[in-house]
């Protein structure tokens, strides 16, 4: 398909999102799925004496057990985490009882420092309490000079969009802490978000130069190289975060995508690898891992990297259609089962155009002929200007029944206009080369 319509081309982001909004955005593109018991905290080994330490103490856990039964950590973190739940019960066990103040009211209580990295993902209760946030800074009030009161306010207005009062609070907490890594890398952040990349990356260099060891701000630093088209330099932030953190999976599946950009497929696949490794539940590296094999032409490889990421999250739709693809284009034989795949894809996005495609095209080669064509335009009603969908509607045109020499001409002329090549490649003996040409496109690739 045109290059307009890559597939999942966009790195995502530490945060768990995959930067394409508009080419700079942070989405949800890349689905992580999770063993349950990969990363829970036993909660029943501390016991705190004081019953207002222990609420708070089980509240705290079981927040953080919810969190990191999202995520998927090596060993070595999952140690360290427990470690450090161990001696935070070990403190608040030392706390005398009439050490303790009268509970405050939720509008009394300080904003606390959130050591943890944005995400575009809101939901409802969310809102609720980031506008809740905003309202009352009982922290700002009482000191006008609290950094991390203004961190976590520019987070809530991160979370509701705001993203210019967002920067402006970043902005006073970099004021007031010169030396405030986080909200450096905070305000990087919602710079790349708006599309200011250049920014972004000056941003996250604070930050670096800061905490020279800081992955993240190494990792976000190469997505908007990545985006300024800077493959190289964006390579070299992803080995400098893997530096810093030899288990971080999305440093290495972001060097994929780069090495993959540069048409360096082999060294891509290695990369993937890697982030597989360190998170065996990676969809998306599997199926990035399966667009590159594609790419060297290893399809009944590439097919099983799209099963891998398949069997973790059965709605990867992208590797519906690529396993959907690579089974009608190379495996004529399997046209049936390609149908059945690019069937189940339609399922989960009817309107996806490379889905669309797919499926017209296995249509086509089924015989199909009238309603092949007829996704065919139901495609070019989204988008006129994709020469490959004009050129299969005059294909598809010539064979039906009904088929008359003037709205086959007006088929042709359309994807000749778009791309002259398409005059010449028409003609009969040269069928089979344009449809071998296709196939880049029709998948799209990362990189072109």
């Amino acid at each position: 398909m045109n290059k307009n319509y890559k597939i999942n081309k966009t790195p995502k982001s530490f945060d768990g999102g995959n930067n394409n909004k508009n080419s700079n955005h942070f989405d949800d593109s890349c689905p992580v799925k999770k063993e349950n018991s990969s990363s829970s905290i036993n909660k029943n080994v501390y016991e705190i004496p004081i019953p207002e330490l222990q609420d708070a103490f089980s509240e705290i856990t079981e927040i953080l057990d919810k969190k990191l039964r999202s995520i998927s950590l090596s060993s070595e973190y999952k140690n360290s985490i427990q470690e450090r739940i161990e001696e935070l019960a070990l403190l608040m066990k030392s706390i005398p009882s009439n050490d303790l103040e009268s509970p405050r009211s939720s509008s009394e209580s300080p904003v606390e420092k959130i050591d943890f990295k944005p995400s575009t993902y809101i939901d409802n209760n969310d809102t609720v309490q980031n506008d809740q946030a905003i309202e009352n800074d009982p922290a700002i009030e009482i000191n006008p000079q609290y950094a991390d009161a203004y961190n976590n306010k520019g987070l809530s207005l991160y979370y509701l969009g705001n993203n210019q009062e967002a920067i402006a609070c970043y902005d006073k907490a970099i004021e007031i802490n010169p030396e405030y890594d986080l909200a450096y890398y905070n305000k990087g952040i919602v710079l790349s978000v708006t599309g200011n990349n250049q920014e972004a990356i000056a941003c996250y260099d604070k930050a670096i130069e800061i905490n020279p060891q800081y992955a993240d701000a190494y990792n976000n630093k190469g997505l908007s190289l990545y985006y300024l088209g800077n493959n190289p330099e964006a390579i070299a932030c992803y080995d400098k975060a893997i530096e810093s953190n030899p288990y971080f999976a999305d440093a290495y599946f972001n060097k994929g995508m780069s090495l993959s950009a540069l048409s360096k497929f082999p060294e891509a696949i290695a990369s993937f690898d890697k982030a597989i490794e360190s998170n065996p539940y990676f969809a998306d590296a599997y199926f990035n891992k399966g667009m590159s094999l594609s790419a060297l032409s290893k399809f009944p490889e590439a097919i099983a990297s799209f099963d891998k990421a398949i069997e973790i999250d059965s709605d990867h739709v992208k590797a519906l259609n690529g396993k959907a693809w690579i089974t009608a284009f190379y495996f004529p034989n399997r046209l049936a089962e390609s149908l059945e795949i690019i069937k189940r894809a339609l399922g989960i996005d009817p309107t996806d155009i490379d889905i669309l495609y797919t499926y017209g095209f296995i249509l086509e080669n089924l015989g199909s002929y009238q309603e092949s064509l007829s996704i065919y335009r139901h495609i070019l009603k989204q988008d006129p200007l994709i020469p490959e969908v004009w050129y299969r509607c005059f294909v598809s045109k010539t064979k039906t029944s009904d088929s008359e020499s003037s709205d086959s001409a007006f088929y042709l002329n359309q994807a000749i206009d778009l791309n002259p090549e398409y005059a010449e490649l028409s003609r009969e003996d040269d069928q089979k080369k344009i449809a071998e040409r296709e196939v880049r496109f029709s998948i799209p690739f990362m990189g072109i």
